[in-house]
């Protein structure tokens, strides 16, 4: 007999132990990504006493509404002031509410009456804390996985009730959804509109998937009770927002955070960089694999056995089976959403990784829970699918070539560069390594004992480990080659704190973001055009643009700074990122 109670207290050891061992890896590498510079330039805006609300960074409308950064700012003083752990925390935090919320939920599917997964919830957690695009995002700085964290939880009030509901109704309580209405509001409040929309595109597909159309639409529409409370949360921002003016480039809060980075975003506009429609076929193809091919294979499966069942008179998919398959629901219909937008990043799959996990989870722990002999049959009958092995091959293939079209360049200062800070991080790293010795001394011990789920779950552990390793040595030495933390401390060293300190860049340019963050003082940004710099005026810019512009300004350089892709670049002959530092 299954104890619900026991099984929802075991579910949170895993995020507990995701949180401890990976928040040792947050300050481990450099920032390197304009993405994370920022989320983490507008948090020293707020703490060097800059607006809570509107926090402009160096003159320009933050791109994100502020509850990442409160909660980072917020944060800030209980991380010892290791900024980079600082700005990446709160990421990390979330990644283990969502890890514990679809165990959660793979739990609340097993307690149904129809339901029997017991140990499902292991192997979910397990499969999502393995995607390499959640595990990258989850010690990554973007306000994604706040936004994630919060529409999942979302997601948990409305769904879990609907679980038990008998096939003749749904409806949930007058409370939950005003938790609901909170939940959402909080996450417009740290990505903008978008919350909304994918929240109520995925319940409203859920909801029709377990019921039908009209009880679908009725249980939707149930939810304008809960617009006071959302717009009580969510409008005083924005009508504040669209009191401002323009900031430095032109642009209002609101131009720039709903019309740009949400609107813009899926229509299509003059900014975006319209992707096509199969963009996030190889990207979730990579990202999450080998959960994607699974996932593929599981959902053929499925789809195979429905037509069978309506060739032979019967329904496709039972009520009593469609719980099983909630999961591949919520994934498709959010990726059906973000394919046909414009605006298309690896990123935005990160709110779908927990229903991809959801789905192969169970029907995984359905593969190993079931007896030797089936699970013998199952393994024979698909090493006779030649189908199976060719399209893992072919995506195999495909990952090699895009791997083969990168240009790797190294030369001799960049792996010294590398050696030296792993080097650096050496008893941080083995520090990990023993940790995770000492947990696969353990499962061995144990590995007689334990179920074939939970012997599959405990290799998913022990590979979280490994991963979450292996992605920050490579994203610390990708970022400490580029040294944006090395260009901040050369220009602090020459610019005095009294004098301004100019950046020439074009608007949309993206490159000197980590630079602002490191160098964590107020910088006055110009166009390439400008050149009406006052006397004694520190001015950092590409060394082409000062080479176009020497002459007519009469600049005096002053100090060379350079990132990572100028050594293998000056071995080419270019200069097109190499930084200069001169005065006026």
């Amino acid at each position: 007999m299954i104890n619900p109670r026991k099984i929802k207290n075991s579910a949170i050891l895993f995020p507990v132990l995701f949180f401890l061992f990976n928040s040792l890896l947050l300050g481990l590498a450099p920032v390197g990504s304009s993405s994370e510079a920022r989320e983490g330039q507008v948090v020293h805006v707020i703490l060097s006493g800059g607006d809570w609300l509107f926090p402009l960074r160096n003159g320009i409308s933050p791109s994100k509404p502020p509850l990442f950064h409160w909660i980072g700012a917020m944060l800030w003083p209980l991380t010892g002031f290791d900024q980079e752990f600082a700005i990446r925390i709160p990421s990390l935090i979330f990644a283990a509410v969502i890890l514990y919320l679809v165990s959660l939920l793979t739990v609340t599917l097993s307690s149904a009456p129809e339901g029997s997964h017991n140990s499902a919830h292991l192997v979910v957690a397990g499969v999502l804390a393995t995607t390499y695009g959640f595990l990258r995002m989850a010690l990554d700085s973007r306000v994604d996985m706040v936004f994630t964290g919060l529409l999942v939880c979302g997601l948990y009030v409305v769904l879990s009730p609907i679980f038990h509901t008998p096939e003749r109704g749904v409806s949930i309580s007058w409370l939950r959804k005003q938790i609901f209405a909170l939940l959402i509001a909080a996450s417009v409040l740290a990505k903008g509109p978008l919350g909304v929309v994918l929240a109520a595109v995925i319940i409203f597909a859920v909801t029709l998937w377990l019921f039908d159309l009209t009880r679908a639409l009725k249980f939707c529409l149930s939810f304008i009770s809960t617009l006071p409370l959302f717009l009580l949360i969510t409008l005083p921002y924005y009508y504040h927002a669209a009191q401002l003016g323009p900031d430095l480039v032109g642009e209002s809060v609101v131009t720039r955070q709903i019309f740009l980075e949400n609107i813009q975003r899926f229509i299509g506009g003059s900014v975006i960089d319209p992707k096509p429609v199969w963009f996030y076929v190889p990207s979730v193809l990579r990202t999450a694999f080998p959960w994607s091919i699974l996932f593929v294979i599981f959902l053929t499966k499925d789809v195979r056995r429905a037509f069978r069942r309506v060739k032979n008179g019967l329904e496709a998919f039972p009520h009593s089976e469609r719980k099983d398959m909630l999961g591949a629901v919520w994934f498709l219909v959010g990726f059906i959403f973000f394919s046909i937008s414009a605006g298309k990043r690896h990123s935005y799959m990160l709110p779908l990784y927990p229903g991809m996990a959801l789905y192969v989870g169970i029907r995984l722990s359905q593969v190993l829970e079931s007896s030797n002999s089936t699970r013998d049959a199952m393994l024979r009958k698909a090493k006779g699918k030649s189908w199976v092995l060719m399209f893992v091959l072919a995506i195999s293939a495909l990952f090699t070539f895009e791997i083969a079209q990168k240009p790797l360049v190294f030369g001799k200062i960049d792996f010294e560069v590398a050696r030296n800070w792993i080097k650096d991080q050496a008893l941080l790293l083995e520090t990990l390594i023993v940790l995770l010795l000492g947990g696969l001394v353990w499962f061995a011990s144990r590995f007689s004992v334990l179920k074939n789920v939970e012997r599959f779950a405990g290799m998913l552990v022990l590979i979280v480990g490994m991963l979450g390793i292996f992605i920050s040595l490579g994203q610390g030495v990708k970022n400490r080659l580029k040294n944006f933390e090395g260009i901040a401390l050369q220009v602090r060293a020459v610019v005095p704190e009294s004098m301004p300190l100019y950046t020439i860049k074009s608007k949309n340019d993206e490159f000197f973001d980590p630079y602002f963050f490191y160098v964590d003082r107020e910088v006055i940004i110009k166009s390439p055009d400008f050149d009406s710099f006052p006397k004694g005026a520190y001015v950092l810019a590409y060394t082409d643009w000062l080479r176009e512009k020497q002459n007519d300004l009469h600049l005096r350089p002053i100090r060379l700074v350079t990132r990572f892709n100028q050594f293998p670049a000056m071995r080419l002959g270019s200069t097109e990122r190499e930084l200069v530092l001169f005065q006026n």
